[in-house]
């Protein structure tokens, strides 16, 4: 593992770990993962504090310490993991500083690549500028191409705006005497439809006088009959009135001759000496009560007469 800095090439700091060194490790930081597991699990952590950075209380911290010592073992890079209540360290791994010679080897390996990087963009930028000085070329040639058609559009539309305006010209002659042989043709036909509707007016007019008189003829009519029925209904009334009256006296006198009929019926009454005689049936009742309270004689036989 390398640890450099962009501003100052000649930062450079390495760690070189076994697979012995990392077993000691391992027991040392309590680490759970497998000397295989352990490259992409460390990229992990380094992975949470490059998310972290930018955020007001970063979770996890990559702390790089580095000693003032010429030691060449005094410098460690820690993960830390941060909450409220402490900080938790999941590992530490100690860093060497750079020889010489390995700096230089590794700034000519970035020299070389850069060099590398900058023929391959050099490459890259003669391939762009040809392709545009081609497409260039080609939008010349182009824009030439589209002055010719828009000189010929130009052309064409002249011409075709001259061709619309002779015939705009020829619609409009011909619209204008289509239009005063219209409105000769609308002038007689208003004059033959005034004509037969001046016609059609005065027929209806005589017509119109004719219903009035028939309509005052039946009104008249109209008026006599309401009168008479008028009349007759005074009549019609006048003598419900009196059939009622005639009625009710009708009823008074039934009842009345109901009365005299049954005061006027006889009954035979047979004495003890065998004479039978013709009683009045009101006397008779007279009798058989005062019989009953006060005679104790022989009583009469009776017999109904009708």
């Amino acid at each position: 593992m390398l640890v450099t800095s962009e501003s100052d090439p000649f930062f450079f700091k390495h760690a070189d770990i076994s697979e012995e060194d990392f077993q000691a490790l391992k027991v040392e930081q309590s680490i759970l993962v497998d000397f295989a597991q352990f490259p992409a699990k460390f990229i992990e952590l380094l992975d949470e504090c490059i998310c972290c950075y930018n955020t007001e209380l970063p979770r996890f911290l990559a702390v790089l310490r580095v000693s003032q010592d010429i030691d060449l073992a005094g410098s460690s890079l820690g993960i830390i993991e941060t909450n409220h209540f402490k900080h938790l360290s999941h590992i530490s791994l100690s860093f060497k500083s750079g020889t010489d010679v390995v700096i230089r080897r590794y700034l000519a390996a970035r020299f070389f690549a850069m060099r590398k990087d900058r023929d391959a963009l050099s490459i890259a930028n003669a391939r762009i500028y040809s392709e545009m000085q081609s497409l260039r070329a080609e939008f010349e040639s182009t824009c030439g191409d589209l002055a010719t058609q828009r000189e010929l559009v130009h052309r064409t539309e002249q011409a075709t705006q001259a061709r619309l305006d002779e015939l705009a010209a020829k619609i409009r002659i011909s619209a204008v005497e289509e239009l005063q042989n219209t409105k000769k043709r609308l002038e007689r036909e208003r004059s033959a439809s005034e004509g037969a509707l001046r016609s059609a007016v005065d027929s209806l007019t005589v017509r119109n006088c004719e219903l009035d008189a028939e309509a005052r003829k039946l009104l008249k009519a109209k008026y006599e009959q309401d009168s008479k029925l008028s009349d007759t209904c005074a009549r019609l009334l006048s003598a419900e009135s009196e059939l009622k009256v005639t009625r009710d006296e009708l009823d008074k006198q039934r009842i009345l001759q109901e009365e005299i009929d049954q005061a006027c019926s006889v009954t035979d009454v047979v004495t003890p000496s065998g004479v039978c005689l013709s009683v009045p049936s009101s006397l008779i009742e007279f009798l058989l009560k005062f019989a009953c309270n006060q005679w104790h004689g022989p009583i009469l036989r009776v017999a109904a007469n009708g």
